[in-house]
């Protein structure tokens, strides 16, 4: 499916190349240019068989191989948003198309709309299931989606390959991209519409990455009152003293390189400052309520935030949604069928955090 093609004009799916005695001179005509048009992407020359196509849309509108191979020339020039359009031309011509969703999944892939573009090449796969094309391409996309999180190329394949079902549909990794983008869009908002000034880092390496560091690196976009890092959980957090540092920064830095890593930054679902220099933060106390403490602080000042408790530290390990492995459900369970705990194959991974992806 990565080339042009030359068949399928009756039906959407036919082959038949043979043309009828009495077909219109002008449809004759513009079948004859997009046979050079063809010609001229096999050869590499896009720009110009993209004018052979475009003369050959002119003449006959109606035959959605002339969309579905433009798209394709298009694509190949990166022009991504006219490949997009084609594409949505020949599936609006032939919505049983394989090819018009492929050229629209690699459009939306070149314009960095992975969820999209995922589920373009998902519809190609119900339509021809043994489009190797489009399988690859579907492994491309989602790898691309936990790349954007930080991870490296390799971490991304290999957490693709460790939980993804072998059928190329959706998987519980994939069901967990779509949730984290879900909550990106609110947390990951750098025009900080909550005024937070505090932000959550991920990705840090503590072998690697220090706070003295971390200091450096968030200092250039406003005065930062603390920072504190968290080497067993591989992130840390950033206080500044002003709201507008703090969306400053997370626009700037956002997939920064530090340690080998690309930084992952959100604005803290917890820690609440309201940018005036009174630092407010939500701790549980050893009862579970829940106590708000402030403290006046001046934004020249650091300030040391409390100590969590054993009960903020502890990690998880019982049973979660009634009876459900807690591990099965993010890094995987050691214990295999011994375990006590209920192993359900559709909530492999289900919960697992970017963080807890291996290396």
């Amino acid at each position: 499916m990565s080339s042009v093609d030359v068949k399928d004009r009756r039906g959407q799916g036919g082959n038949s190349d043979d043309e009828p005695d009495d077909l219109d001179p002008v449809v004759l005509r513009s079948r004859q240019l997009a046979i050079k048009g063809n010609e001229m992407a096999q050869q590499g020359h896009y720009t110009a068989a993209i004018e052979l196509f475009t003369e050959a849309v002119k003449l006959d509108p109606r035959d959605f191989r002339f969309f579905g191979n433009r798209s394709y020339c298009f694509d190949r020039t990166q022009q991504y948003e006219r490949a997009l359009k084609d594409a949505e031309n020949a599936i609006r011509l032939a919505d049983k198309w394989a090819k018009g969703y492929f050229r629209k999944g690699r459009a939306l892939a070149g314009l960095r709309m992975f969820s999209e573009a995922e589920e373009a090449f998902s519809q190609v796969l119900k339509l021809d299931k043994n489009c190797e094309d489009a399988v690859q391409e579907l492994l491309r996309v989602r790898t691309s989606q936990i790349k954007e999180m930080g991870f490296s190329k390799a971490q991304s394949e290999a957490a693709i390959k460790q939980y993804d079902d072998e059928s190329g549909f959706s998987s519980p990794v994939t069901q967990r991209i779509h949730q984290l983008n879900k909550g990106k869009d609110e947390k990951m908002d750098f025009k900080n519409p909550e005024g937070l000034t505090a932000l959550w880092v991920g990705n840090v390496l503590p072998d690697k990455v220090d706070d003295k560091k971390l200091f450096k690196i968030f200092s250039r976009y406003g005065s930062v009152t603390s920072v504190r890092c968290l080497p067993e959980k591989f992130c840390a957090f950033i206080n500044y003293s002003t709201k507008e540092a703090a969306g400053k920064a997370m626009h700037h830095l956002q997939a920064y390189e530090c340690g080998g890593q690309k930084l992952l930054i959100k604005f803290p679902d917890n820690p609440i400052l309201n940018g005036t220099g009174n630092t407010t933060i939500r701790k549980s106390n050893p009862h579970g309520t829940i106590i708000l403490q402030k403290t006046k602080t001046p934004p020249t000042k650091v300030v040391q935030l409390p100590t969590p408790t054993a009960q903020e530290i502890q990690k998880q390990s019982g049973p979660v949604n009634g009876d459900e492995c807690y591990f099965w459900r993010t890094t995987g369970c050691s214990f295999g069928d011994k375990c006590r705990n209920k192993h359900n194959p559709s909530s492999k991974g289900l919960d697992m955090k970017p963080w807890q992806l291996k290396k």
